[in-house]
């Protein structure tokens, strides 16, 4: 009798153990990148993109290309402008511009530090940052050579804008940040096979909606600018990290991959 209780709390040990080893979240799936090359071109983009916003006095047309808004355009404006647009338009920047970037880092991170690996966390997170800052830059060009008239100076609204801002309205840059954040936390997210994928989504995308309403109703923008700014800014915030940072499991092996390179990128055969 003695022999059977040590057996007995063996075995129990055994069946136990798998269960807890399965209880723990797997590591992050590994994404393919380069630290050096991606610190490079985020901070690039950025940098760049900041530098033509420093200019804008001197970049920005000083009359419009796009003046007129269709009728759809116009019906939306009326709908939608609230009665005090800067209240619109503060909450879109906090929203957009501060709580979506910061909720996404702090997501990233805490996902792998729950997973084991926090440093694959500020990996992502710089990830993150690149696919952002190349939409941004991008956003900062086409404004320039758009020169649509915002809504607010087209129909004599009072806002309270420097006199450079005018006719810069297609696209929303507030609505392409936000939807390049949402794709690209959700993307990562997924690659790196995080169980929270779904929940960050849903929430990203519906923030990033929001916002793109607010710059609307803050009357900087006319709904296609917002259109158009998801559209570019969900597409380049997935293409990023989707394209240029797959899984190590199956980059090796996938041909015609794109990767980051020294000088650019490269394509695997």
């Amino acid at each position: 009798m003695v022999a059977v209780r040590p057996l007995a709390l063996a075995l129990a040990a055994a069946l136990v153990a798998p269960a807890a080893r399965a209880a723990e979240p797997p590591p992050p799936v590994p994404l393919e990148y380069n630290l050096a090359v991606d610190a490079s071109v985020a901070g690039a983009a950025i940098a760049a993109g900041l530098v033509l916003g420093g200019l804008q006095s001197s970049l920005a047309p000083a009359t419009c290309r796009w003046c007129k808004p269709g009728s759809w355009d116009g019906s939306v404006h009326d709908a939608l402008t609230w009665s005090n647009p800067q209240a619109a338009d503060i909450t879109s920047t906090v929203v957009g511009n501060v709580a979506m970037p910061l909720s996404a880092i702090a997501y990233l991170v805490l996902s792998a530090r729950a997973a084991g690996e926090t440093s694959a966390g500020w990996v992502d997170s710089l990830l993150l940052a690149e696919a952002v800052g190349l939409s941004f830059l991008l956003n900062q060009g086409v404004k320039y050579l758009a020169a649509r008239q915002r809504p607010y100076a087209f129909y004599g609204d009072p806002v309270d804008k420097p006199e450079s801002e005018k006719n810069l309205s297609f696209y929303s840059g507030h609505t392409s940040f936000a939807f390049a954040t949402a794709a690209a936390v959700t993307t990562l997210s997924a690659l790196r096979n995080y169980p929270g994928t779904a929940i960050i989504g849903a929430c990203s995308f519906a923030a990033a909606a929001f916002v793109g309403y607010l710059r609307i109703a803050a009357d900087m923008h006319y709904l296609t600018d917002v259109l158009v700014g998801a559209a570019i800014g969900g597409l380049v915030g997935f293409a990023v990290p989707f394209l240029f940072h797959p899984r190590q499991e199956t980059a090796a092996t996938a041909t015609g991959s794109i990767r980051p390179a020294l000088g650019g990128f490269a394509i695997a055969f």
